[in-house]
C-alpha cells in the first residue's frame, strides 16, 4: 500500500518556496541539484550527495525540513495534510557519475 499523500495544487507561490527551499537545504548539505521541477502531485529531483552521507539521511533531511517549513508557512497545507504525510518517496539509483 502507498501511503504517498500527492502534494495537489503545488504551484504559485507555494511551488516557488518548495523550489527555494530545497536548492537552500540541497546546499547546506553540500549536495547537487541536477535536475527537478516542481510538478503539481509530485518533485521528481535528480541529486548528487556527498559520500559522507547516506541516501536516506540525504531523502530525510530534504523532506523533513521542506516538510516542516512548507507546513509552518502555508496554513492551507497544514488544513490539507493534517495528520497525514506531506511527501510521499520512490528512489532509484544512477550509481556514480564519472566513479570508477
Amino acid at each position: 500500500m502507498d501511503d504517498e499523500v500527492p502534494l495537489s495544487g503545488v504551484g504559485g507561490d507555494v511551488g516557488l518556496r518548495c523550489r527555494e527551499l530545497l536548492r537552500e537545504m540541497a546546499r547546506s548539505k553540500e549536495m547537487m541539484i541536477y535536475a527537478g521541477s516542481i510538478n503539481r502531485d509530485h518533485v521528481p529531483l535528480l541529486i548528487g550527495i556527498p559520500p559522507d552521507l547516506s541516501v536516506s539521511k540525504a531523502v530525510q533531511y530534504l523532506k523533513g525540513k521542506s516538510s516542516h517549513r512548507l507546513l509552518t508557512e502555508y496554513t492551507v497545507l497544514r488544513k490539507r495534510y493534517r495528520g497525514q504525510h506531506l511527501w510521499g518517496c520512490a528512489l532509484q539509483g544512477s550509481g556514480l557519475l564519472g566513479g570508477e
